[in-house]
């Protein structure tokens, strides 16, 4: 029987507004007092049906309580079906405030992992255009899992930043076919909104630019997992409802490097957008990866505002649109 090596890593979402639960449990309710939202990803479009992934959450913020639950489901299926895993996760998150300002939010999570793997028809990269396909004499296997992951969010007006662990009490696995849990997990992140224009703006631009409600919001996630790391850094620009952004995704394991331009449109309720990467420099994937499409859907309701806090009895503030952080 032919062993093949392996090393894996989880999906990595390119925009920082897509798949918050799934980044960081820390977001459950930190978005308003009740949130949903969707994304989906779809990479390697030069090819035919070589991966997708599609997520989706939902979260509650319960003020009375400090605390925030949220859920996640997400189906990530990839090299032409051959591998397939199904998520569930379940957070708990509690806030306490550190100052007037700053707001910093624990959380765990248990997530149930259901792997399947379907190598009939699995198709290489090298294959692609030649019309090669390997067929091993293998009818699948189907594994479930639970492990568990740990985070924390710090939110102040001026930025967000936080930090999470996963895949905590799982083991990776050692081949295609042996194949166990993820490796280890972290994940670091933060946002930065700077106002130019309007309430709060930049004072000597504010006397030039022509629009009233500009925002810049610079943004960095790291991730490092078993032999992998990458290292996401770019900028989103705000004017009234419409953003555009500009990021660099970079595996730092290899010299590989990715752009990633986005636009989308926001509000205090609702966040949409799509985004698009493409190699930008490295690697050996040019002529058959034409680029990955991302497209995600944010709603939240009910303001914090609606219930006092408990034990501070202060109540909650509006949310910054361009960051998720209160004003």
């Amino acid at each position: 029987m032919l062993v093949l090596p392996a090393a894996a890593q989880d999906l990595v979402f390119s925009h920082p507004l897509s798949a918050s639960m799934y980044t960081n449990p820390a977001f459950a309710g930190a978005f308003g007092r009740y949130h949903a939202s969707v994304a989906a990803r779809s990479p390697f479009m030069a090819t035919a049906n070589i991966g997708y992934a599609v997520y989706a959450d939902g979260d509650v913020a319960v003020p009375s309580w400090n605390s925030g639950i949220g859920v996640y489901a997400m189906n990530d299926r990839y090299a032409g079906g051959a591998f397939q895993t199904t998520s569930f996760g379940l957070a708990y998150a509690y806030a306490f405030r550190v100052s007037e300002q700053l707001e910093v939010r624990p959380a765990l999570q248990a997530v149930f992992h259901l792997q399947q793997r379907n190598p009939q028809s699995w198709l290489f990269p090298d294959r692609v255009g030649g019309g090669g396909v390997l067929t091993y004499p293998n009818n699948g296997t189907s594994e479930s899992r639970v492990d568990f992951a740990a985070g924390v969010l710090l939110s102040h007006p001026a930025f967000q930043a936080g930090a999470a662990v996963q895949h905590i009490g799982a083991t990776a696995g050692d081949s295609l076919w042996v194949y166990r849990n993820q490796p280890l997990k972290l994940t670091a992140h933060a946002r930065v909104p700077i106002t130019l224009a309007g309430t709060g703006g930049l004072l000597p631009l504010q006397e030039w630019m022509a629009l009233e409600n500009v925002a810049l919001s610079p943004y960095a996630k790291y991730i490092y997992q078993g032999d992998y790391q990458y290292l996401i850094a770019g900028a989103a620009l705000r004017s009234g409802g419409l953003v555009a952004g500009i990021a660099v995704k970079a595996p730092l394991q290899n010299a590989t490097y990715l752009g990633m331009l986005s636009v989308g449109v926001e509000s205090l309720s609702l966040k949409m957008g799509y985004s698009f990467d493409f190699l930008a420099t490295g690697g050996d994937l040019r002529g058959w990866n034409s680029g990955s499409h991302e497209l995600f859907l944010h709603y939240s309701f009910g303001d914090t505002n609606d219930q006092p806090r408990r034990h501070t009895g202060k109540r909650g503030r509006t949310l910054n649109p361009s960051c998720g952080c209160p004003y």
